[in-house]
């Protein structure tokens, strides 16, 4: 399950089909109820928008008294067809802020090793405080990395067709 925003002004604005952060608690809650230990994608998380010590703090409360067993933290990450419409959606709602993810994907679909550093010691910090595990620090990098490399590492079993 991803839940990335508390903000539901922003959610609607940027995923307005989507379920609504309230809708995902309730799932959320429900599998805790269920007895499930579920984890969460705290993605993504947004540059400027979504990524105050703060906001991340009042996230990952929210989804531990929710039921979040795990939580798995994912900056934006832009792809080109993303990026561009991304882009166009910022370029009306955010305008102030186009230098900085200008920057900030200049080179490439990942945001700056600083900030993704700057991003995980937030949430590992909210995460301790809140009671849930902190991840491996490699987990979040090769969840972003999915799709572009295998991450098979076993070969596949025989099969007849």
């Amino acid at each position: 399950m991803s839940i990335a925003f508390l903000d539901e002004a922003l959610q609607r604005s940027l995923e307005p089909s989507a379920p609504s952060t309230v809708a995902r608690l309730i799932a959320l809650r429900a599998m805790r109820d269920a007895g499930l230990t579920p984890t969460v994608f705290v993605a993504p998380i947004l540059p400027e928008l979504t990524d105050s010590t703060e906001q991340i703090d009042e996230l990952i409360g929210t989804l531990a008294d929710a039921g979040a067993g795990n939580i798995l933290p994912t900056p934006l990450y832009l792809m080109r067809g993303p990026k561009y419409l991304f882009f166009a959606w910022l370029r009306r709602q955010h305008p102030e802020l186009l230098s900085t993810y200008a920057d900030f994907y200049a080179h490439g679909s990942r945001t700056p090793r600083h900030y993704r550093d700057l991003v995980r010691a937030r949430v590992n910090q909210a995460l301790q405080r809140h009671g849930l595990p902190i991840p491996d620090d490699t987990t979040s990098d090769k969840f972003a990395l999915l799709g572009r490399r295998s991450t098979v590492t076993e070969p596949t079993a025989p099969t007849l067709f």
